[in-house]
């Protein structure tokens, strides 16, 4: 009788979930929207790692702690593009019509104006870092969030 080693990451998982979020976050900023529908679409683009989070946790018959670790690579993934696409369109460079404007509007309308002048050349780096972290967190929580594992609680019957 042989034994299989198990794989440590489940690398198809990961890939798929960061394609998903890779994906949106480039469509985000090529399809242009109309003007009504552009804080709706900045509010679902900063939803992605979600979705991609969903993704690899339905993929994975492991436990929690295994489908937040899958998840949160995915979400690192995911999270570099968007972090890309969001300092493109802080930088004027990208994103004019897309989904990215509304989130570049109100970091323009949030930040106040002597920190925008002070460290202005740190801004388009810091905020799309953050922006990926997001993504990172979103996708850690729901990939240990959905799942086939069986809640402890019921498992001892109280």
């Amino acid at each position: 009788m042989q034994v299989q080693a198990k794989a440590i990451m489940d690398w198809k998982s990961i890939a798929l979930g960061a394609i998903v979020q890779a994906a949106i976050a480039i469509a985000a900023s090529i399809a242009p929207i109309t003007a009504a529908s552009r804080w709706a679409s900045a509010i679902l683009l900063l939803c992605t790692g979600l979705i991609g989070g969903f993704i690899v946790g339905k993929q994975l018959e492991e436990t929690r702690r295994v489908r937040a670790q899958h998840g949160a690579i995915s979400g690192v993934l995911g999270g570099t593009v968007f972090a890309i696409m969001l300092r493109d369109a802080l930088i004027g460079s990208g994103g004019a019509d897309g989904a990215y404007w509304g989130i570049a509007y109100l970091i323009a309308i949030v930040t106040p104006p002597s920190i925008a002048a002070q460290y202005n050349s740190i801004l388009p780096i810091f905020l799309p870092i953050v922006g990926g972290l997001l993504f990172v967190g979103e996708a850690a929580i729901t990939a240990a969030s959905v799942g086939n594992e069986t809640p402890p609680v019921y498992e001892r019957g109280l």
